[in-house]
């Protein structure tokens, strides 16, 4: 999380316009919780607009991920207004002839 923290508040002091944060689960891009963080990192920045780049929508509920999101996005999103993309990717799991 430190890392993040400092990751995001180079580019608030530079004036970029976005810090998003993607959800990963392997041992050296740990973070399984981008609202989390980002909560952590919007205590620590001004300007910054903050976002998730990455969410694993399938094993989370939706409503709860655009809720905890809009809660520490800055900023915060107008009612009915949200700036999540949703992508869906299906992996071809037919079997294949020999």
């Amino acid at each position: 999380m430190a890392d993040a923290i400092r990751y995001a508040r180079l580019p608030d002091r530079l004036g970029l316009d976005v810090f998003a944060l993607g959800e990963h689960h392997a041992p050296e891009l740990a973070v399984p919780s981008p609202a989390v963080v980002l909560a952590a990192v919007a205590a620590r920045t001004q300007h910054i607009r903050l976002t998730s780049g990455v969410t694993v929508l399938p094993v989370l509920d939706p409503a709860r991920v655009y809720e905890d999101l809009a809660q520490v996005t800055r900023p915060p999103p107008l009612t009915g207004e949200s700036s999540t993309l949703c992508a869906s990717i299906t992996a071809n799991t037919a079997a294949r002839e020999p």
